[in-house]
C-alpha cells in the first residue's frame, strides 16, 4: 500500500467535484468575463465580510499580492521567523514589492504585544517604514497550530493602533475554523486582507483566494496580471472551488480525527516523540535517537510517503484522500518501528 502523507496539497477531486468542474463556465477572466469566477469571488467576499476577493493560482501568489498591494518599496513587513511567507516563498517580497522583512520569533504563532510595539520603525531617513504585520492561521511550521482567538484579537488591535496593515495567511484557515468552531468572518474581521487555499484541505486541484477592501483587490488584480497570473478560462477551477466550499468544509473534522489516531500511535512508540501540539491535520514527530534518515528509509520502504527535510522532523498530513484503511496501515507501521 502507498500512503502519501507528504502534504494536503495532494488532494484529488471527488466525483462530485469533477461533475461540477465539467459544468463550469468558459469565460475569459482577464477580461472579467468568466461568470463562474466572478460568482466565486463575490461568494467568498460575502462569506468573509470583505468588499472584494481575487481568485489566484496559489497561496504564495495570494500572499505576495497581499503584500504588494498594501505596501510601497522601502517599507518593512513584520512577520514570524517560522512563517510560510518568510521560510518558503523565496524572499519574494524583496523582489516583487521591494520591501524588507522584519522576522520576529513568534511564540505560539503570535508576537507579544510589546514585541509588536518594539519592532515598529516610524518614518526616518535611516530605515524603512513599518507598514504591515503578517500572521499565519493555522500555522504550518508549528504543526497546524491555532492561536488563541482572544490573544490574536489583542495582537491585531495593537497592530492596528500602531498604524499597521494586517494580513493573515490563512492557507489552512478552514482547518482552524472547524477545529475551534468559529466563523471565517470572525478571523477576517481582524485583518485588512486574508487568503486561503482551495487546494489543501478543501480538496480542489488548484487555486487560492485573497480577500480585502475594494482598493486592495483592485490593486492586487492589476499586479496579478504582471506576475503572469491572469486566468484565461478558469471556470472549471472556480467550479471546483465553489463545490469545495459547499461540500468539503465540515468533513475536515474527519482529517483531524485521523491525524489524532496517527499521533496517538506515535505517542505509544517509546522510540518516537511528538514535537508539535496536534490541533488540526498535521502530525510532527522525531526519533528520540536522532536517526531521522533511518526512520525515513523505514517509512519509505513501507510505502508511507512523508516530509522531514524541510523541517528537520517528520511531518505527516491527513486530507481528503486518506481513508481509515490507510490510517490503520500507517498506525501499524509506526507501532512496529
Amino acid at each position: 500500500m502507498i500512503v502519501d502523507l507528504r502534504s494536503d496539497v495532494l488532494t484529488k477531486p471527488t466525483e462530485g467535484m469533477l461533475d461540477a468542474m465539467m459544468s463550469g463556465t468558459f469565460g475569459d477572466d482577464v477580461f472579467s468575463e468568466d461568470e463562474g469566477t466572478l460568482k466565486l469571488q463575490e461568494k467568498v467576499a460575502r462569506m468573509c465580510g470583505k468588499e472584494s476577493a481575487l481568485f489566484t493560482v496559489s497561496g504564495t501568489m495570494a500572499n505576495q499580492l497581499a503584500v504588494a498591494s498594501q505596501t510601497v518599496p522601502h517599507d518593512e513587513v513584520i512577520l514570524d521567523l517560522k512563517s510560510h511567507i518568510f521560510q518558503f516563498e523565496q524572499g519574494a517580497p524583496a523582489v516583487i514589492s521591494g520591501v524588507q522583512m522584519r522576522p520576529l520569533d513568534y511564540e505560539n504563532a503570535l508576537p507579544k504585544l510589546q514585541e509588536v510595539e518594539g519592532a515598529i520603525r516610524f518614518p526616518d531617513i535611516h530605515h524603512p517604514v513599518s507598514r504591515m504585520l503578517c500572521l499565519e492561521i493555522s500555522h504550518n511550521y508549528l504543526g497546524g497550530f491555532i492561536p488563541d482567538f482572544d490573544e490574536l484579537k489583542a495582537v491585531c488591535d495593537k497592530a492596528r493602533g500602531l498604524g499597521l496593515k494586517i494580513h493573515i495567511d490563512g492557507a489552512r484557515i478552514w482547518n482552524a475554523i472547524v477545529a475551534v468552531n468559529r466563523g471565517v468572518e470572525e478571523y477576517a474581521s481582524l485583518c485588512d486582507s486574508m487568503m486561503f487555499c482551495f487546494s489543501k484541505g478543501l480538496g480542489a486541484p488548484i487555486g487560492s483566494i485573497l480577500v480585502g477592501s475594494k482598493d486592495t483587490i483592485t490593486r492586487a488584480h492589476y499586479l496579478r496580471k504582471g506576475l503572469g497570473g491572469g486566468w484565461r478560462q478558469p471556470g472549471m477551477l472556480a467550479a471546483a472551488a465553489d463545490y469545495a466550499l459547499d461540500n468539503n468544509i465540515e468533513r475536515l473534522a474527519e482529517d483531524h480525527g485521523r491525524a489524532k489516531t496517527i499521533a496517538d500511535a506515535v505517542e505509544k512508540n517509546p522510540k518516537l516523540r511528538l514535537t508539535r501540539r496536534l490541533d488540526t491535520n498535521m502530525i510532527f514527530f522525531t526519533v528520540k535517537s536522532g536517526d531521522l534518515q533511518g526512520c525515513s528509509e523505514y517509512l519509505e520502504n513501507k510505502g508511507i510517503l512523508h516530509d522531514w527535510k524541510h523541517f528537520n522532523m517528520f511531518r505527516l498530513v491527513t486530507y481528503l484522500n486518506i481513508d481509515d484503511a490507510m490510517v490503520d496501515y500507517t498506525v501499524k507501521a509506526i507501532l512496529d518501528y
